[in-house]
């Protein structure tokens, strides 16, 4: 067994972070109507700090499967490394820095708004093969045919979510299958 082995599960350890997390989140807060997840989050500092962390562990559990396993065996095109480690600082600012009035609210917007939008060509590039002189090749088409898939429900639901009139919950629930599919994305990958 290589050493870079025992890096493949953490991002199983990072998306059940995420998700334990994330619940938690919505179930201490059910009871609350915004409209943003984030703001769900700064609905109490005990909340917002839980919340923080979680997020902030599930990213530095994917980012060490991402460049402990990922990155010497799976064919990953080099892009991604250098997407994803952008996606990642977006992810520890918008973690880190509450939705609160002021700059602090542009600053999240923001962060928030440029990982969300990365999260798709980061899932595209996760179904290129990315070693072309090796006849063996690691992405199969049953897995293309699934990421496809999850993309195009990635792109639904991040176009319904956005447009229309929509209640508060269905806003965040939006916002978390969009996260989600692109974990499951991330998880197929690793482990098909």
């Amino acid at each position: 067994m290589e050493w870079q082995s025992i890096f493949k599960h953490f991002a199983l350890y990072g998306v059940l972070i995420s998700w334990v997390f994330g619940s938690w989140l919505v179930w201490r807060t059910r009871h609350i109507d915004v409209r943003t997840t984030s703001e769900l989050a700064v609905t109490s500092k005990k909340d917002y700090f839980i919340f923080a962390t979680g997020i902030s562990l599930a990213g530095i559990f994917l980012a060490l499967c991402t460049y402990g396993y990922m990155r010497y065996n799976l064919t990953v095109p080099e892009l991604y490394y250098y997407l994803y480690a952008f996606a990642l600082t977006m992810q520890i600012i918008t973690a880190w820095v509450p939705e609160l009035p002021g700059k602090k609210h542009l600053i999240h917007w923001y962060s928030s708004w440029l990982l969300a939008h990365f999260m798709l060509p980061l899932g595209a590039l996760l179904l290129v093969e990315g070693n072309y002189t090796d006849r063996t090749a690691q992405v199969s088409g049953v897995f293309q045919i699934f990421g496809v898939a999850i993309l195009v429900i990635m792109v639904i639901t991040e176009t319904w979510g956005l447009h229309g009139e929509k209640s508060n919950k269905q806003v965040i629930r939006a916002q978390q299958v969009y996260a989600v599919l692109f974990q499951i994305l991330i998880l197929a990958r690793i482990y098909v």
